[in-house]
């Protein structure tokens, strides 16, 4: 449906099961408020299951995220974190955590010759973190 002229876009009215589109920025969610926030509340990282900080995590440099990559004996320990024996979902600080490690290991960026090896680790654990069947 054609909303109007005035933008540099068309703006186009689309609906999915569960959400209304009414441009490439706005939407309006028609489903259950409280699952979106169980869903994000189930998100949240308790404390202990971290082995450093986010604000740690910041401050490595690419020598300090080498030695950590490659002493881990874990995928879990790889990213900073204990193994629970509890499927680990928190996705999105999975993300963040595994951009700053990648940034500080991946081969084009680091010319130490354990980068390669740690991106490769690092690759793989984020692989396996993220796939509940793999994490047990």
């Amino acid at each position: 449906e054609w909303l109007g002229w005035g933008t540099s876009q068309p703006r186009i009215r689309a609906q999915s099961s569960t959400t209304t589109w009414t441009s490439r920025f706005d939407w309006e969610a028609d489903g259950d408020e409280n699952a979106n926030i169980a869903d994000a509340q189930s998100q949240v990282v308790d404390p202990a299951q971290l082995l450093f900080t986010d604000d740690v995590l910041q401050n490595w440099t690419s020598q300090e995220a080498l030695a950590w990559i490659s002493k881990a004996s874990s995928e879990f320990e790889v990213l900073g974190l204990q193994a629970s024996g509890r499927p680990f979902n928190a996705l999105s600080m999975l993300r963040k955590r595994f951009r700053k490690l990648s940034l500080l290991t991946h081969p084009d960026k680091n010319p130490e010759p354990l980068a390669a090896d740690a991106f490769r680790k690092l690759s793989d654990a984020m692989r396996v973190l993220c796939d509940e069947d793999e994490q047990a």
